[in-house]
């Protein structure tokens, strides 16, 4: 399954006034994301963002792309211990449209794995990415890391 969380797709944000959007060009448009609760890293999580977000879909080669870019920041608070760290988040990702279970990021990116997955890809549950990341969700849970060239910051370790 793939999961499309927070920083997938650079998420969470704050809706930006339409101007902002037209200003980048292109077809842009601002995206939202409510905060949300999740389980991760043993712990349940509460995630915040700020900053702003835009995507569009756009044909690169043949293939409908979906982009998203922008300037956010991830605020992840450990509800049970009450630490809490902050995050850029800024991506951008790529995603096919048709293939979903395929993720191409640079840039700073929040990944959150199930435990299977990221068991599977000897990755942590919950970590930010820097540089180039190209994965793949598979059909049986599992993840593949098909390139990853920069750094990982490791979510779970920060927060518990």
């Amino acid at each position: 399954m793939r999961r499309l969380t927070v920083g997938m797709l650079v998420g969470g944000l704050l809706l930006v006034p339409a101007t902002l959007a037209w200003a980048r060009g292109g077809g842009w448009e601002p995206i939202s994301l409510d905060p949300y609760d999740s389980f991760a890293c043993g712990a349940n999580l509460h995630f915040e963002f700020s900053g702003e977000a835009f995507a569009r879909t756009v044909n690169i080669g043949g293939t409908e792309i979906y982009q998203v870019t922008g300037h956010a920041f991830a605020t992840i608070t450990n509800l049970d211990n009450g630490r809490t760290i902050t995050q850029n988040i800024s991506g951008p990702v790529f995603s096919p449209v048709d293939v979903p279970a395929e993720y191409s990021a640079r840039g700073h990116n929040l990944i959150q794995l199930d435990p299977n997955q990221a068991a599977s890809a000897g990755l942590p549950e919950l970590w930010v990415s820097s540089g180039y990341l190209d994965i793949t969700f598979n059909a049986d849970d599992t993840v593949t890391v098909n390139q990853m060239a920069g750094s990982l910051i490791d979510d779970c370790a920060l927060l518990t």
